[in-house]
């Protein structure tokens, strides 16, 4: 037992201290911090916000929770298809999609994935839930600023280094983008 923990002792300091994981993390902020993805998450909260709020509701008929459910579904599942080709794109990272979240951009394809994606969001579930709430939905999405050249340019540094670990995507990027289930929303 004593020989195990001394394996461990001495084998973490080479775990933690890895380049190949410090890299990854950089990688992963880097993303986590793209305008595109941070449009992306606010839509992500404001459907399980609104989600929420319908869940809660006193006097919903069970037709209109439904109706709301079915539409929270769909949306979801737009969410989760979108974020898994992220993943799958930042895996190959064929045509440079690293060094373009670092640059403040994405993939023309997610870029257009991602507008139809907010367009069908404000169409489907946002028209829903005004129906049933009778309240304004007040979620706009417009295109990123440009960032300052400063920032593009470090984050530039950190992105082209090395590919990102498969867990380290699924564990950092999608889990967080990810949106909740129904039965999960409180």
């Amino acid at each position: 037992m004593k020989q195990k923990l001394l394996i461990i002792l001495f084998a973490l300091p080479l775990f933690v201290l890895n380049p190949a994981r410090s890299q990854s993390k950089e990688i992963v902020k880097t993303v986590m911090t793209n305008q595109w993805i941070t449009k992306y998450k606010k839509l992500k909260t404001d459907l399980e916000n609104k989600a929420a709020f319908i869940k809660n509701m006193e006097n919903i008929s069970e037709k209109d929770l439904v109706l709301i459910k079915k539409s929270y579904a769909e949306t979801s599942y737009l969410l989760d298809a979108w974020v898994n080709h992220l993943v799958k794109s930042l895996e190959e990272n064929k045509s440079g999609n690293l060094e373009q979240m670092a640059n403040g951009d994405i993939a023309a394809d997610l870029k257009e994935e991602l507008q139809e994606l907010f367009t069908f969001y404000a169409n489907d579930f946002s028209t829903k839930y005004e129906d049933i709430t009778g309240q304004k939905s007040s979620f706009v999405v417009g295109a990123p600023t440009e960032q300052n050249e400063d920032e593009t340019t470090v984050a530039t540094e950190t992105a082209q280094v090395t590919p990102i670990d498969k867990d380290i995507l699924v564990a950092r990027i999608k889990q967080p983008l990810s949106p909740s289930d129904w039965n999960s929303i409180y």
